[in-house]
């Protein structure tokens, strides 16, 4: 089993930049992951992960169509992702763009499908997010969640054994 899956939708290739710097904070932290985006996942792809990042540009407050309609996709394997780590990213054009709603829509289904979710004490709470252009800051808090939810997916492993 692959330990992580970071899929993204991205239109600009915003989205996708934010999806790569936590992908190096997840192989910083040596865990196993796949980087994608989301037209190339399956539902029934998510059962062999232990973690799954899903990002998003954010939409009127809310994760994009792709995401939304993957969602609604994945009443197919309900009871299927329970116990799993979950985490969301979003991106958007201005501050106060509706990052934090748009990651807690995604946290939002993870939650129903009963995954335990990966919060934040420092830095982005919900989830990192970028704001414009990709730049340092969105590099350090995608890097900084990757090399957290690496921890975290060590954590989980230790107790499977």
């Amino acid at each position: 089993m692959i330990d992580a899956l970071v899929t993204y939708h991205s239109q600009s290739g915003t989205t996708k930049s934010l999806a790569e710097s936590i992908a190096t904070g997840l192989a910083e932290g040596d865990v196993s992951y796949e980087i994608k985006p989301i037209s190339e996942v399956g539902v029934n792809d998510l059962i062999n992960y232990r973690a799954i990042l899903i990002g998003t540009p954010v939409y009127y407050g809310m994760p994009s169509s792709e995401i939304i309609k993957f969602f609604e996709e994945s009443v197919t394997i309900h009871g299927r992702l329970e116990g799993k780590l979950g985490g969301a990213f979003a991106t958007s054009s201005y501050i106060g763009g509706g990052n934090e709603t748009a990651c807690l829509a995604i946290l939002k289904s993870m939650m129903v499908h009963g995954m335990l979710i990966v919060g934040a004490d420092k830095g982005d709470h919900f989830g990192p997010v970028g704001v414009g252009k990709p730049d340092d800051i969105s590099f350090r808090s995608g890097n900084n969640y990757g090399k957290l939810m690496a921890k975290q997916i060590k954590r989980y492993l230790a107790t499977e054994e």
